[in-house]
């Protein structure tokens, strides 16, 4: 009885780890805005950004923690990861040394090649599993919801009265990313150049979703993840129409052409394939093949305006520029006067051949475990999880939003807690049974002494 007693206090027992790690995902989202508004309520530049890097320093040691804490650090998984932190290190000190890159802008590139594995960890390393499960519920369900309606209602009220004036001075846009986030050359009217959109060689012509985050890209691509998680649940239990709707507007509303197409296909590939509805494709591909017709001019300039051009070409220049052992962090990339566009290449670039394999590898992995967990449980989020991992992968493509920590923080999590989720009630009905097991003979003992 006292053994039950215990089992049952520690399983309902809230980790302050876990409570932690619960405020990052949270966090994630608040960032920009909530430091951005303080710096106009408290000046102090140094303060501000102490509070900025803190979630990184954070990160890292968490991370620490949760490694320590893992059972399986022997695993193959786990070895690749430390190797490919190791590699990560010493690629960050060829940077700095022979890239010629300063220390700030190596440790910004190196930090976007750190999230998969620092947030897995932290992820994995969740000590309350009942207790994660239901707050994180209520981070699709409840918080992120408020956040895209926020997305929307402030979308419609900058047609109606105009909210530039809003982001840039009473929120403080200008200021935080000239002075905390040292991005004021990317600035155009004291906001970031793709707030509003660039369209026909005019930037502000096109509005986008920000929310919260006071971004398009970070919006569009955090909120896929609930997208896709409420359409799985449609069409398995035929629940959750109303958020759907809700995220799907507001990623239309993002202008974020990536996510807007590769969401669309993983919902008709979900609606086709995973619920077999074949014939399907005898009426969608002819409309389609009419639509394109119909509407080719319409089509050609979303999907190849001056952004998209500028796409191509920093990705055909900097392919000529790679070699193939890496030059180290800092001198492909954002932070760089080589721009790729394209997060494989700026690995490529930064980390070589040998770096690029193992980034792939923990991510191809990563995946790997999500479907096998939904073909195991048949779990809704799993199977949301490993969707919207292979449509992060093929956006990796086109973007470096990979590499974005406020952009990656809630999936790596999430998916990091999932994995060690069923591997924990794996590893529990396996000490049942062997418990079972170890007491039966024992009572059959008794019963034939007797």
């Amino acid at each position: 009885m006292e053994q039950v007693l215990t089992s049952i206090k520690r399983n309902t027992r809230i980790y302050h780890f876990d409570r932690l790690v619960m405020f990052f995902l949270v966090w994630s989202v608040l960032q920009d805005f909530v430091l951005s508004f303080l710096y106009t309520i408290i000046p102090a530049t140094g303060f501000i950004k102490f509070l900025f890097y803190l979630k990184d320093i954070m990160m890292v040691v968490l991370f620490i923690y949760g490694f320590v804490r893992i059972k399986h650090r022997n695993s193959k998984y786990f070895k690749a990861l430390v190797f490919y932190l190791i590699w990560v290190v010493f690629e960050f000190i060829i940077g700095i040394t022979l890239g010629g890159a300063s220390i700030f802008n190596a440790a910004a590139a190196a930090r976007g090649f750190v999230l998969l594995p620092c947030f897995f960890v932290i992820g994995y390393t969740i000590k309350n599993k009942d207790y994660f499960m239901k707050k994180l519920t209520r981070f699709l369900g409840v918080f992120l919801l408020a956040v895209a309606l926020i997305g929307i209602f402030e979308y419609v009220l900058d047609i109606m009265i105009g909210t530039k004036s809003f982001w840039a001075n009473t929120i403080g846009f200008t200021k935080y990313f000239t002075d905390i986030k040292d991005q004021g050359d990317m600035l155009y009217m004291g906001l970031p150049g793709n707030f509003y959109g660039y369209n026909n060689g005019v930037f502000f012509s096109q509005k986008r979703l920000v929310s919260l985050w006071g971004g398009p890209l970070t919006s569009a691509y955090v909120l896929l993840l609930p997208l896709i998680y409420y359409f799985v649940k449609i069409i398995n239990e035929h629940k959750g129409y109303i958020p759907f709707l809700i995220y799907f507007v507001a990623i239309i509303l993002t202008y974020t052409r990536a996510i807007i197409l590769i969401s669309i296909f993983m919902i008709l590939s979900l609606f086709i394939f995973y619920k077999r509805h074949y014939k399907l494709l005898l009426i969608l591909i002819p409309a389609i093949g009419v639509f394109i017709g119909v509407r080719f001019n319409a089509i050609i300039d979303f999907l190849y305006d001056g952004s998209t051009i500028g796409h191509i070409n920093n990705v055909i220049e900097s392919f000529r520029q790679v070699n193939i052992l890496g030059t180290g962090f800092g001198t492909f990339g954002g932070r760089s006067s080589i721009g790729t566009e394209n997060t494989y290449l700026t690995c490529l670039g930064q980390t070589g051949i040998l770096g690029l394999i193992l980034y792939l590898a923990l991510n191809l992995y990563l995946a790997k475990r999500l479907r096998i967990i939904y073909l195991l449980k048949k779990d809704n989020l799993a199977l949301a999880l490993y969707v919207v991992q292979l449509s992060y992968l093929i956006t990796g493509f086109i973007s470096e939003q990979l590499t974005a920590s406020t952009t990656m923080m809630p999936f790596y999590i999430i998916s990091g807690f999932y994995v060690a989720k069923y591997s924990f009630y794996q590893e529990k009905e396996v000490e049942q049974t062997s418990v079972e097991t170890t007491v039966q003979p024992s009572n059959k003992m008794v019963e034939a002494n007797q």
